[in-house]
């Protein structure tokens, strides 16, 4: 008798589920909404009519002024609504949702866009009650005289501790602008993987463009293959210690634009204080530029260096016409440097470094030509070797103590102040 009580709880458990699950959901929407309506962007539950396999809900979001401003949106779409319709299930909730817009900002503004009558984005969800969340979504092309493009498309997965997975893709977007570029974008493609923490994101970001073309009335013509830009930002084991790496690259251009071959630009900045930095941007963010907050920031960027930094870094590669310009900079910062802010060279005995080049000539004179008046001194003062049409050479810095490439020395702050004083040569050799 037992084993058919017991069966009959799991049937009428089951019988309830989809209805307790539409429960849990209506209790997190409205939390939600509430939780918006002291941010930019505010929500109002409009209609929420739930059942028991399913629920309808539309929600009014609202731009505030500033915000709204700031980015630029036209006034009359400020205002929007999501329809949604949800089905409950024994797992979880899917649904499907359009953005709907007043009958103004259609007829004046959407319809321009996107051609007459057409509801610009929609997305599908899914919602589990022991898994995450997964979007997929659909911006409509654009048919405007100043944009056109292909279908936009976006999918995000957001796990249950909010690591979040996007993709943003489109098969080609093209910006008219006669005043100053016109701009065709083809193939790109944007993926994220992180979360956000103190108002920092950590995770990787790369967007990928397959080609990029730019012309101007000017006739200044960008034409560019395989771009690439990346971001990656992490903390270690401990949760102490921050480190960010970025770059940009080019594979390739064509030759009627007289670009490079390939480039490659890597920045990164590792190994520094966290807790430091977050203050950093809690101070950044209220953006109020008051004395109290300079002094603040003065005061972190003294702790931040007195801490330490693992690595500066830049490298920098170009290639064009089988030339080649290769440059890495590495610094690294020692920690205990005291008060850096009003004595900045304390900071020499605590700087360690390498730097490294190997640069075409014939490269340099075509890309840097302004540069390249000062380089004849500058390249006597840094002691590197001109073998072939290749500049070679490289430093160390150790014990405020520059170290050249054959061995010799000099103080480095002897060195600085040789180099404020290169003079330009009349005809760069």
């Amino acid at each position: 008798m037992k084993k058919i009580f017991a069966g009959g709880g799991f049937l009428a458990l089951a019988a309830c589920w989809p209805l307790a699950v539409g429960k849990f959901t209506q209790d997190a929407y409205l939390r939600n909404a509430e939780e918006l309506k002291s941010g930019n962007v505010t929500a109002e539950i409009v209609n929420y009519d739930r059942g028991y396999f399913s629920t309808h809900v539309e929600t009014k979001f609202t731009i505030d002024s500033a915000t709204a401003n700031a980015a630029y949106i036209d006034k009359a779409l400020r205002d929007f609504t999501v329809v949604s319709d949800i089905r409950h299930g024994f797992l979880g909730v899917t649904s499907h949702s359009t953005v709907q817009f007043s009958e103004q900002a259609q007829t004046q503004v959407l319809d321009a866009l996107f051609g007459q009558g057409v509801s610009p984005l929609a997305f599908d969800a899914s919602f589990g009650v022991f898994s995450g969340t997964t979007i997929d979504g659909a911006l409509q092309p654009f048919t405007n005289a100043q944009i056109e493009s292909g279908k936009l498309t976006f999918t995000a997965q957001i796990s249950r501790d909010n690591d979040i997975d996007v993709v943003i893709s489109q098969p080609s977007l093209e910006v008219h602008d006669v005043t100053y570029y016109d701009n065709q974008f083809s193939d790109w493609r944007l993926h994220a993987n992180g979360k956000m923490e103190d108002d920092i994101f950590l995770g990787s970001v790369n967007l990928d463009v397959a080609r990029l073309v730019a012309n101007s009335p000017a006739g200044d013509n960008w034409d560019l293959a395989d771009v690439n830009w990346h971001y990656d930002a992490k903390l270690n084991e401990e949760r102490s210690r921050y480190s960010m790496s970025t770059g940009f690259s080019l594979a390739g251009s064509s030759p009627e634009t007289s670009m490079v071959d390939a480039l490659n630009i890597e920045f990164d900045f590792s190994d520094i204080d966290y807790a430091t930095l977050v203050r950093l941007v809690e101070i950044a963010k209220r953006n109020t530029q008051s004395p109290s907050d300079n002094q603040m920031i003065h005061g972190l960027l003294d702790t931040l260096i007195n801490k330490g930094i693992g690595n500066a870094g830049l490298k920098y590669a170009l290639v064009d016409n089988d030339n080649q310009v290769n440059l890495d900079l590495n610094l690294q910062v020692a920690s205990g440097v005291l008060n850096f802010s009003n004595a900045p060279l304390a900071l020499m005995p605590a700087l360690t470094g390498q730097f490294n080049i190997d640069m075409s000539h014939a490269l340099a004179a075509e890309h840097f030509p302004v540069e390249l008046l000062y380089w004849q001194e500058f390249a006597k003062l840094m002691k590197f070797n001109l073998e072939g049409d290749q500049y070679v050479g490289s430093l160390s810095l150790a014990d405020s103590m520059i170290t050249f490439s054959d061995g010799s020395q000099v103080p480095l702050a002897q060195l600085l102040m040789m180099t404020y004083s290169v003079e330009p040569t009349a005809v760069a050799y």
